[in-house]
């Protein structure tokens, strides 16, 4: 939340977090680590959240600015933030220590990721400033257009068997990444955040409300 985490079991919502403390500071992103962990991308940087111990640490990562997005891939994290993209080796977070975090590389300096993902071998990052595909390295950086025009990707889901991104431009669209083929279901809407369900509907959060999307149809309830 923007004032820290929270915790919903079914039928409570639960605070960790108190006034002043490290946790008191809004949430952009989340991931599970090793099951003891959760790694917090946050308006000031990154922290790392013990779950048995609910206690917080603040790893040396040198950021202390927004980190809006991240995907853990294998031991490499990902974090998409207000200033590029970089990335982290994860190692330890056994038991209760927690992990430990060597930089890795940078790259889209300067622009705003809201989103990042993985296909293939590829890692796509999104924002208002575009999509963009890039090695896993960050050596080699492509821009994506979707028919000639840079498209605002705020949220991505991938679908690695069919080798394609959803995302949400003036419209839910698939995009197959060999051909650049593109598929615009009948939902109008900005994503804010997305993600897909059991039975292949997207889950989409945007700012007037959460909806449930059909992409064979569009339609959405």
């Amino acid at each position: 939340t923007n004032k820290g985490l929270c915790r919903y079991d079914g039928y409570n919502i639960h605070t960790h977090y108190r006034n002043g403390v490290l946790g008191n500071v809004q949430i952009h992103s989340m991931s599970i680590y090793n099951e003891n962990f959760l790694l917090l991308g946050t308006e000031n940087g990154l922290l790392v959240y013990n779950i048995r111990k609910d206690e917080y640490y603040a790893p040396r990562t040198g950021l202390s600015c927004i980190i809006r997005s991240m995907f853990i891939d294998g031991g490499t994290l990902i974090l998409g933030t207000v200033q590029g993209l970089y990335t982290y080796v994860l190692s330890g977070g056994d038991n209760d220590e927690p992990p430990v975090l060597t930089a890795g590389a940078h790259a889209l300096s300067g622009k705003d990721i809201y989103t990042v993902t993985r296909v293939k071998e590829r890692y796509i990052a999104g924002g208002f400033i575009g999509m963009f595909s890039l090695s896993k390295g960050l050596k080699e950086v492509e821009s994506i257009l979707v028919n000639g025009q840079t498209p605002n990707a705020n949220a991505i889901v991938a679908d690695e068997e069919s080798n394609c991104i959803w995302f949400c431009h003036r419209g839910l669209t698939r995009y197959h990444i060999p051909s650049g083929e593109t598929t615009r279901t009948a939902f109008m809407g900005s994503a804010k955040t997305m993600a897909r369900d059991y039975d292949g509907n997207f889950i989409i959060g945007t700012d007037f409300g959460l909806f449930c999307v059909d992409p064979e149809t569009g339609s959405s309830r």
